[in-house]
């Protein structure tokens, strides 16, 4: 696909993009962390944990914080301030709002883009342009759009590292205490972020499949 092409560096990421026709830019290439920074999330857990690696391979939760600020920083006009993450290993919904997008491929599971509804609400309001007072079908749209364009991003990202993805179009879980569907990750990783205009939380919850792993051993 013919595009224009692009790069540098924003803090710690490095990154390269291409600009296809649909005028969205896709990041190619991994958003470089220093590794202290990935430690340095599980710093505060009380117990002890495994190294990230072994909770989740540090570039998959790596491969989307970019793309999330690229694409808010894009379609909300503010910048998008990472906070922390965490290591989670329950499958149930925390937020009011949860937009889900499933991953199949070299990685199967799925990424969960989540919002109270407050939050969702003022970041609607904000996407459309005019006051939003209940999260209705055009809402969600525009919600499963930031979802489309992370994940899509992210997916690109990963392609360059050597996992090739399928993404299926977002769904929703509203409401606390909702199930999310099963997942080969052993613990997954929650990514917080925080904006003027509202918090956004995304849980990664990938794992290599077989078949991948037979790749990778060979």
């Amino acid at each position: 696909m013919a595009g224009t092409t692009a790069g540098g560096r924003c803090g710690n990421y490095g990154y390269g993009s291409v600009q296809a026709r649909t005028g969205r830019w896709s990041v190619s290439a991994l958003p470089h962390f220093p590794r202290e920074a990935i430690i340095g999330w599980f710093a505060f857990q009380a117990q002890e944990v495994p190294e990230p690696a072994a909770l989740m391979k540090e570039q998959y939760v790596n491969a989307f914080l970019f793309p999330a600020s690229l694409v808010w920083e894009s379609e909300l006009h503010t910048g998008l301030e990472f906070v922390g993450a965490t290591p989670r290993s329950d499958l149930t919904t925390t937020s009011d709002v949860n937009s889900l997008v499933r991953v199949s491929g070299d990685l199967a599971g799925w990424v969960s883009y989540e919002f109270q509804q407050k939050d969702a609400l003022r970041i609607v309001s904000t996407m459309l342009d005019e006051s939003v007072f209940e999260l209705d079908e055009l809402g969600r749209s525009a919600l499963g759009e930031i979802a489309n364009m992370i994940t899509g991003n992210a997916a690109a990202a990963l392609e360059q590292a050597g996992y090739s993805c399928e993404l299926k179009p977002p769904e929703f879980l509203i409401g606390l205490g909702r199930e999310f569907p099963p997942t080969p990750a052993p613990v997954q990783i929650r990514a917080d972020f925080k904006s003027t205009v509202g918090i956004l939380a995304v849980r990664i919850a990938l794992g290599e499949t077989a078949d991948a792993q037979k790749r990778a051993a060979a």
